[in-house]
């Protein structure tokens, strides 16, 4: 539907195109000095990925980090596990973190939102 015989239909070159004008416009958006706040948003959401990422390579610290199955569907099984594993450690350590604070607020210590 989208392509035929190697080359794109009108609709798939019409897709292309669409992405091409959303990654223009995010470049834009990116490059435009007076707009700092699109900025952070976007280099906070990627630390906070690149968090996740370094916590992954650490859980997979076995065999270099190398992913050993001979098969696909065994290395989506492994990088699947990865994934359950990363994300229970990152709920355990926002309930766990969530309920220290918790306490700090229920003992009278002040917490600041913005530290949170």
């Amino acid at each position: 539907m989208l392509a035929r015989d190697g080359n794109p239909t009108p609709l798939g070159a019409a897709i292309a195109e669409y992405g091409r004008l959303a990654k223009t416009l995010h470049l834009l958006a990116m490059v435009n000095p007076d707009d700092e706040t699109f900025r952070r948003l976007v280099h906070t959401r990627l630390g906070t990925q690149e968090s996740r990422h370094r916590v992954a390579r650490n859980v997979f610290h076995g065999q270099r980090g190398e992913l050993r199955q001979k098969y696909r569907q065994g290395q989506e099984d492994q990088l699947g596990i990865l994934g359950l594993v990363v994300n229970a450690i990152v709920l355990w350590n926002t309930r766990y973190i969530d309920a220290a604070l918790d306490e700090l607020r229920r003992t009278g210590h002040t917490v600041d939102d913005a530290d949170v």
